[in-house]
């Protein structure tokens, strides 16, 4: 499925929005480089200005209703997917604070790592940070977020951004991306074990 942005956001006809979408021709806005990145860590504190958190909430608003709206093409009309909706959106009605802003990024990057359509989406403007998160950052991160119940949302988004940021690519000792950066590196079952010298 070609995901696209959906038109700005109104919580008051996001129903109709998402019930619509497929039928109304599509608005392509354009699009910048770092787009994602943009939207999970924030701007550069001096390019920030007094009405930044309200327009990035709106930026995080929108792409949870079109990230809702691909799990409803995937999924379709189902007991699952009304429950998903109503879990999402109770989120996405939230209003702009620190706190809501970070549960939205949190939530974006869970649909970015597990939504193949929101994921070629970003990648379009955010390759490396795309391939970054999911290949190295969410797997490591993600699993004890979930097992928490999604608890500590503020918590994920600095752990993400910290490693995103201060060491990307870094493999973390993490053997599938460490035989990736080492080809060289010897099956585990084909390591030669030194002789003992007190049996030799």
């Amino acid at each position: 499925m070609a995901w696209e942005g959906p038109e700005p956001f109104d919580s008051s006809s996001v129903i109709m929005t998402m019930r619509t979408q497929k039928t109304q021709p599509k608005r392509r806005r354009k699009r910048r480089l770092n787009e994602l990145r943009s939207m999970l860590f924030g701007r550069p504190l001096n390019a920030r200005k007094s009405n930044h958190l309200s327009k990035l909430d709106s930026k995080l608003n929108e792409a949870l209703v079109a990230s809702l709206a691909s799990l409803e093409h995937e999924a379709g009309q189902c007991a699952s997917f009304e429950q998903s909706y109503v879990e999402w959106m109770s989120l996405v009605n939230q209003p702009p604070s620190f706190v809501a802003v970070q549960s939205k990024r949190a939530a974006l990057m869970f649909a970015i790592y597990n939504d193949q359509a929101v994921k070629a989406h970003f990648a379009q403007t955010d390759p490396e940070l795309v391939s970054d998160l999911c290949t190295r950052i969410l797997p490591l991160i993600l699993p004890a977020f979930i097992a928490a119940m999604a608890s500590s949302p503020c918590q994920l988004v600095a752990a993400v951004a910290t490693l995103a940021e201060l060491w990307p690519q870094e493999p973390m000792g993490m053997p599938s991306l460490l035989a990736k950066d080492n080809p060289q590196t010897q099956d585990e079952g084909d390591v030669s074990v030194p002789e003992d010298p007190v049996r030799a």
